[in-house]
Parts: C-alpha cells; sequence; structure tokens
C-alpha cells in the first residue's frame, strides 16, 4: 500500500479541519470529537461485516449481484474516510498537550 497516498489523505483533511474549527478547548471536547469519530468508523466496519455475511448467503446460493460487492465498497471507501478522521481528531488532541506543555 502506498503509504504517501495515506499521508496526503491526512494532510488534506487536517488543513481543512485546521481551518473550520478551532483548536479543542479541553481533553474533554478532544476525547468527545475523538469518541464520535471512532463510533462513525464503527458503525462503518460493522455494516462492512454485515454485508460480508450477505455476500456469503448470496455465494453459497450461486446468486451474487453487482450490488453486493458494491455495498462493500462504498461502506470501505467510507471507512478509509472515518479512519482518517479518527486520525486528524487524535493528532490536534496531541497538538492541544504539546501547546499546554
Amino acid at each position: 500500500m502506498n503509504t504517501e497516498l495515506i499521508e496526503q489523505l491526512i494532510e488534506s483533511e487536517l488543513k481543512e479541519v485546521d481551518e473550520k474549527w478551532p483548536d479543542y478547548h479541553s481533553h474533554h471536547e478532544a476525547y468527545a470529537v475523538i469518541k464520535e469519530e471512532a463510533e462513525e468508523l464503527k458503525d462503518k466496519l460493522h455494516l462492512i461485516n454485515l454485508y460480508i455475511s450477505t455476500l456469503w448467503i448470496s455465494t453459497k446460493n450461486n446468486d451474487v449481484a453487482f450490488y453486493d460487492y458494491r455495498r462493500i465498497c462504498n461502506e470501505a471507501k467510507d471507512a478509509i474516510q472515518e479512519a482518517v478522521q479518527v486520525y486528524v481528531t487524535a493528532h490536534r488532541a496531541e497538538r492541544l498537550i504539546k501547546n499546554n506543555k
């Protein structure tokens, strides 16, 4: 996997978030934002697993359709976005610690 592309995604998201919102005011706020993003990622991963289970049923019945794979692709793409947001929110929280030293 090309880690440079991942770094570009992270940097782009970090720049966008920094332009929209100020740094966190407290560790409580940082925790809440990280927790929210992590729960959104968890939801996406849950859907992926659900669709994989559905795909297996279709596969066993020799009834696999395009949408079986498309749903997994769509949720995986969303999960990538959510994972980047988890990283960015945690990175911004690190800055809170560095700025308070």
